[in-house]
């Protein structure tokens, strides 16, 4: 490798930075990052755990430590009830399975 002229990153200002500023300024604002809450939110869809139950889909998740979750529709819908009887109480079901979960 020459050692010659630095290697250097232009700013989008056109203003160069050496490769030693790059790190530092980089090396902070991910530092900075881990002190401020992010707003960005990272979850799951639960077809991840569909070789799981519910239940323990969602324990897999609070393992993680994930908060949000999409659910997959064999997690929630009921498998062996007649179509004509989901459609009578469609919510029926879903709002069992969401209130014995919490």
């Amino acid at each position: 490798m020459e050692t010659g002229q630095p290697v250097v990153v232009r700013a989008a200002a056109g203003q160069a930075i050496s490769r030693r500023d790059f790190g530092a300024i980089a090396a902070s604002g991910f530092a900075a990052s881990l002190l401020q809450p992010s707003a960005i939110t990272f979850g799951v869809q639960s077809y991840s755990f569909r070789d799981r139950s519910l239940a323990d889909a969602i324990a897999g998740m609070q393992k993680l430590g994930l908060r949000s979750c999409e659910l997959w529709q064999n997690h929630v819908e009921p498998l062996k009830i007649p179509r004509e009887d989901l459609r009578r109480q469609p919510f029926a079901h879903i709002q069992s399975v969401l209130i014995t979960r919490r």
